[in-house]
């Protein structure tokens, strides 16, 4: 108890939690967007990242450095896409990070390019299909093709039915 209390106090010290008068803690702005219902939450790209797997293959980088691989070749003697379609739980929180960085994306890319000119748009590596859908929204007369490997492309089909666009793009592994 004494440890998460510690940790809670140095958590509130950088506004991703509040201390009551009381003694509890509350969530603070920063904190909110830890929640997996939150607008723009973040929460699945810091489970990524504070992953165990993520922090072994980061501590693989003077591997990496030394011979020129990636060090998920050392640690899983395969490339790091391999392991992932053996680690579906791996693969999700990757996945998941990755639609929110595409999230993040649309509020930059979208506004500063005009996609409508094209027939055919391709997100290669696109996973959950969050970037095709909006880009595919913003040009509506074009058809998109979404390619990912299968455990990324599997989540796609509600991304691309909530955003209506999944008339008009195809899923491909």
């Amino acid at each position: 108890p004494d440890s998460v209390f510690r940790l809670m106090r140095m958590l509130a010290g950088r506004d991703v939690f509040r201390q009551l008068q009381d003694g509890r803690f509350e969530l603070a702005p920063m904190g909110e967007a830890l929640r997996a219902d939150a607008p723009g939450s973040l929460r699945s790209m810091v489970l990524f990242i504070g992953s165990p797997e993520h922090w072994a293959e980061w501590g693989e980088l003077l591997y990496s450095v030394q011979t020129g691989r990636p060090s998920p070749e050392k640690l899983y003697g395969k490339s790091y896409f391999d392991h992932l379609d053996e680690a579906p739980e791996q693969a999700a929180i990757f996945n998941d990070a990755m639609t929110t960085m595409a999230a993040m994306a649309n509020e930059t890319v979208i506004p500063a390019y005009d996609f409508s000119g094209f027939k055919l748009i391709a997100d290669v590596g696109g996973g959950h299909g969050r970037l095709i859908s909006a880009i595919l929204r913003s040009a509506p007369t074009a058809r998109g093709v979404l390619f990912d490997l299968p455990s990324g492309g599997s989540g796609a089909g509600p991304v691309l039915e909530a955003a209506g666009v999944a008339n008009r793009c195809a899923v491909e592994g």
